[in-house]
């Protein structure tokens, strides 16, 4: 810091806060809306498979963010003089003159991480708490193709035909190595047929069926449709829009509105317990990057006071 120059104005402050909360957001969004392959990330990732064949999660994160970044600067252009233009992205970049970061400032980053953890750790954990108290509702789609779902419902065991010879295979993989395989396949009663409706989907990463009952194995990946029982979390109207789309490729339409049943292993047909060690990770992440701040600032500013910088 020069001996003459000016701190950074309070309307520089805001804008910067303002900014990097509007990018910390977005990013956030278009992250959750890439990996559960919804919104505008999922919209995105539909776009690069349906352009390429393939699609990667980089590059659908990074490219909307990039645009992001200079949307304000183009939004707020036309309404600025002339004379301003020139300055718009002044408060959004940084300037080697502007005042360093002070103890109380540090302090306040280093808390942030764990504030936001320690709320959020409790939360999770109390919601899989009660999720272990939840019934599982079961469902006869053999029956009944199209049963009332209550909308409190968020476990369920379904009893339909899994139309093997239309689901849809999504493989994500990693210097070439295949590390996840997402399987959608129509859960429908025996009776259907292509351009029907379907209300319930099936997600899962398994490649076979097990029937405990029978004590027998049936392999996904076949064209011969078959009856069996599903057990799994119920999610409403989440099925990808880039599955949609390979679906209505061949008349396999979701109705409105439809569930996603994502299979999940159900030890004595109950919910799936809490699992404590997983959550307790957000507080070690938390308090880690909360220390790491602290620890990583006050050098800095230690390094700066002895050279006499501050």
């Amino acid at each position: 810091m020069t001996p003459n120059s000016p701190p950074a104005s309070p309307r520089r402050k805001r804008l910067v806060a303002l900014y990097f909360a509007y990018l910390l957001l977005v990013g956030g969004y278009l992250t959750y809306g890439t990996f559960t392959q919804t919104g505008l990330g999922g919209w995105v990732l539909a776009q690069e498979l349906e352009w390429f064949g393939s699609a990667s999660q980089k590059l659908t994160v990074l490219l909307p963010l990039a645009l992001a970044m200079v949307l304000p600067l183009l939004l707020l252009a036309p309404f600025l003089p002339k004379s301003e233009r020139a300055q718009l992205a002044g408060p959004l970049l940084p300037r080697s003159s502007a005042r360093p970061i002070s103890w109380s400032l540090l302090l306040v980053f280093g808390l942030v991480p764990p504030l936001v953890a320690l709320p959020t750790y409790y939360y999770v954990q109390r919601q899989a708490e009660r999720d272990e108290r939840r019934p599982v509702v079961s469902f006869d789609l053999v029956a009944r193709p199209n049963p009332l779902v209550p909308t409190d419902t968020k476990f369920a065991r379904l009893q339909a035909v899994f139309q093997a010879d239309y689901q849809y295979v999504l493989q994500e993989t990693s210097y070439g190595q295949v590390r996840k395989t997402d399987r959608y396949v129509p859960l429908t009663g025996p009776d259907w047929q292509p351009g029907q409706p379907v209300h319930f989907f099936l997600d899962t990463s398994t490649d076979a069926y097990v029937d405990e009952a029978n004590q027998r194995s049936i392999i996904f990946d076949q064209a011969t449709p078959f009856p069996a029982t599903f057990s799994g979390q119920l999610h409403p109207n989440a099925l990808p829009l880039v599955v949609r789309r390979a679906f209505a490729q061949h008349r396999v339409t979701a109705a409105e509105p439809h569930y996603v049943l994502e299979n999940l292993y159900m030890p004595n047909g109950l919910p799936p317990r809490a699992a404590s060690q997983q959550y307790w990770l957000i507080l070690v992440l938390g308090l880690g990057l909360g220390a790491a701040i602290l620890v990583g600032g006050g050098i800095g500013l230690l390094i700066r006071r002895r050279r006499g910088l501050t």
